[in-house]
């Protein structure tokens, strides 16, 4: 998987067609990075976006390699710029990035669940009637690390277990 990522990565860098800012990526060279993620345009926000998913999902995978994880502030920095120029890309994908980053880990350890919220709030008022993918990552990464079962309950509400079951065995 991390093979694909890292592909998916790339190929994203190349259709940016700014080898300095995939160097600079490559390299964690943050001002050289946002020197190079200031000119990137509207047009190009997709292939920002995904680059930096694939950078994003293979540290996910290599949570084990501190050369990998180190790449977060990368990721995020090129991730940021893909929201700025449009937080609803691919379902507000760039939008959810920021609810999940920011709770994967907990407060102790860095996570801030506070701005996490802010970004579910965003993508639930603005892709929420339209994508499951929202209310299950704001219940999946959100209410377990502020321990809030009634939320949780609300957005996993119309996607309830026994729903499921009984649609399973007819």
């Amino acid at each position: 998987a991390k093979m694909f990522y890292l592909r998916g990565s790339e190929y994203g860098f190349r259709l940016l067609g700014d080898a300095k800012l995939q160097e600079a990526a490559m390299n964690d060279d943050a001002e050289a990075l946002a020197e190079r993620l200031a000119k990137v345009g509207e047009k190009q926000q997709p292939a920002l976006f995904w680059a930096a998913y694939g950078l994003a999902s293979t540290i996910n995978l290599s949570l084990d390699d501190p050369n990998m994880v180190g790449k977060l502030g990368t990721a995020k920095a090129m991730m940021k710029r893909a929201y700025e120029l449009d937080p609803s890309y691919n379902g507000g994908a760039p939008t959810l990035f920021f609810g999940v980053v920011n709770t994967a880990l907990p407060p102790a350890l860095g996570g801030r669940p506070d701005i996490a919220k802010t970004f579910f709030d965003e993508a639930l008022a603005r892709d929420g009637q339209e994508s499951l993918m929202v209310a299950f990552l704001y219940a999946r990464y959100y209410c377990p690390t502020v321990q809030d079962r009634k939320l949780w309950d609300e957005l996993m509400g119309p996607v309830s277990y026994t729903h499921l079951r009984d649609h399973e065995t007819g």
